[in-house]
Protein backbone atom coordinates (compact mmCIF):
# COMPACT_ATOMS: atom_id res chain seq x y z
CA UNK A 1 0.00 0.00 0.00
CA UNK A 2 1.50 3.63 -0.99
CA UNK A 3 0.05 7.17 -0.19
CA UNK A 4 0.13 8.51 -4.45
CA UNK A 5 -1.25 11.66 -3.46
CA UNK A 6 -2.39 13.63 0.06
CA UNK A 7 -5.62 11.88 1.51
CA UNK A 8 -5.19 8.88 -1.11
CA UNK A 9 -4.08 5.47 -1.04
CA UNK A 10 -3.64 2.78 -3.65
CA UNK A 11 -2.00 -1.73 -3.94
CA UNK A 12 0.74 -2.31 -5.42
CA UNK A 13 1.51 -5.43 -6.81
CA UNK A 14 4.47 -6.71 -5.13
CA UNK A 15 5.39 -8.89 -7.32
CA UNK A 16 5.26 -6.54 -10.44
CA UNK A 17 5.44 -3.29 -8.84
CA UNK A 18 2.90 -1.80 -10.44
CA UNK A 19 -0.10 0.50 -8.65
CA UNK A 20 -3.49 -0.23 -8.93
CA UNK A 21 -5.20 2.88 -10.71
CA UNK A 22 -8.15 2.89 -7.56
CA UNK A 23 -7.68 5.02 -5.04
CA UNK A 24 -8.65 4.84 -1.39
CA UNK A 25 -9.51 7.65 1.31
CA UNK A 26 -7.96 6.66 5.22
CA UNK A 27 -11.39 5.28 5.95
CA UNK A 28 -12.40 3.08 3.10
CA UNK A 29 -8.69 1.40 3.94
CA UNK A 30 -9.68 0.07 7.45
CA UNK A 31 -11.90 -2.41 6.13
CA UNK A 32 -12.11 -6.43 5.86
CA UNK A 33 -12.08 -6.45 1.82
CA UNK A 34 -9.44 -3.94 1.45
CA UNK A 35 -7.15 -5.80 3.81
CA UNK A 36 -8.46 -9.32 3.14
CA UNK A 37 -6.70 -9.67 -0.42
CA UNK A 38 -3.53 -8.47 0.85
CA UNK A 39 -2.77 -10.48 3.56
CA UNK A 40 -4.26 -13.66 1.58
CA UNK A 41 -0.82 -13.45 -0.76
CA UNK A 42 1.37 -16.23 -0.15
CA UNK A 43 4.02 -13.28 -1.58
CA UNK A 44 3.11 -11.12 1.74
CA UNK A 45 3.36 -14.16 3.87
CA UNK A 46 7.21 -14.28 2.33
CA UNK A 47 8.18 -10.90 2.85
CA UNK A 48 6.80 -11.04 6.74
CA UNK A 49 8.41 -14.09 7.00
CA UNK A 50 12.18 -12.96 5.50
CA UNK A 51 11.66 -9.81 7.38
CA UNK A 52 10.73 -10.49 10.84
CA UNK A 53 12.39 -14.02 10.88
CA UNK A 54 14.11 -14.65 14.00
CA UNK A 55 17.52 -17.03 13.83
CA UNK A 56 16.90 -20.73 14.23
CA UNK A 57 21.38 -21.51 14.70
CA UNK A 58 23.67 -20.95 17.09
CA UNK A 59 24.77 -16.90 17.59
CA UNK A 60 27.56 -17.79 19.23
CA UNK A 61 29.79 -20.18 16.70
CA UNK A 62 30.84 -23.34 18.82
CA UNK A 63 34.78 -22.70 18.07
CA UNK A 64 34.09 -18.96 20.37
CA UNK A 65 32.01 -20.48 22.91
CA UNK A 66 34.89 -23.25 23.78
CA UNK A 67 37.98 -21.04 23.46
CA UNK A 68 36.03 -18.79 25.73
CA UNK A 69 35.00 -21.42 28.42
Amino acid sequence: VIKPSNGWYSKVDKDTGEVEEKKYRFADTNTKSFWSEILTQPSFHEFIEKKYCIATGDIVAKDVDDAGA
